[in-house]
């Protein structure tokens, strides 16, 4: 799955999705860009309280001291939450995380992220969005299965590539890179169509919440503080 720095996500697909379950894509690119929109606002909100205490302010340095004494408690507890999210993504792609499990999972790895990041702690925010996109697209499929009955043998797969490309597409807001990231990290080049419908959705939501690209936001926050 990790192979050095190259991250490698593969999902099996086979088959042929009918034409009548396309718009159920458009869904999981709206779940997922609602998810990567709470991230966001989350993200910014702290960076922009980080950055204006960054200089003198001690309340800056106590919450950074007590959110690393929070993450050595989730450690302990729930290893799985921190870093890449290994496990996570393993369970997720062989669906065997209970639906209940990842989408306790989803909401705790927002807020860990989000305060982590705008700590300034080292670490990207790509891997994240994957991340926070398998896990929509778990929560989605499994949901979605409980709900209708029947459905594609692959559709939990597809559903899992669709959300990373919807997670990617709605932070970053490069619907090229979104695409390609998904389906050359995963090899699910069958499924182009779903991930577009499913980055459309996603680019479309944070645009009418008139949502920024994440690092140029970023970037003003840290102009403005500097």
């Amino acid at each position: 799955m990790f192979h050095g720095p190259v991250l490698e996500l593969p999902i099996l697909i086979d088959g042929f999705r009918e034409w009548t379950e396309l718009p159920t894509f458009a869904l999981v690119g709206l779940w997922a860009g609602l998810v990567a929109l709470v991230f966001q606002r989350l993200l910014l909100v702290c960076a922009r309280w980080f950055h204006a205490r960054a200089r003198s302010n001690a309340a800056a340095i106590a919450a950074t001291g007590a959110w690393g004494g929070l993450l050595g408690v989730v450690l302990l507890e729930w290893p799985q939450l921190l870093g890449i999210g290994h496990e996570l993504f393993a369970t997720s792609i062989a669906g065997t995380l209970p639906l209940a499990v990842a989408a306790a999972a989803l909401a705790a790895r927002i807020p860990l992220t989000a305060v982590s990041y705008a700590t300034g702690a080292p670490g990207g925010l790509i891997v994240p969005a994957l991340l926070f996109g398998v896990l929509s697209g778990h929560v989605f499929a499994d949901g979605f299965v409980a709900a209708v009955g029947t459905v594609e043998p692959d559709f939990h797969a597809v559903c899992l590539v669709a959300g990373m490309a919807a997670s990617i597409g709605a932070l970053f807001r490069t619907p090229l890179t979104a695409m390609i990231m998904a389906v050359e990290i995963t090899g699910a080049y069958s499924c182009l169509l779903e991930i577009s419908i499913a980055y459309v959705a996603s680019h479309t939501l944070l645009g009418l919440a008139r949502e920024p690209e994440l690092y140029s936001a970023l970037k003003r926050i840290h102009a403005s503080h500097g």
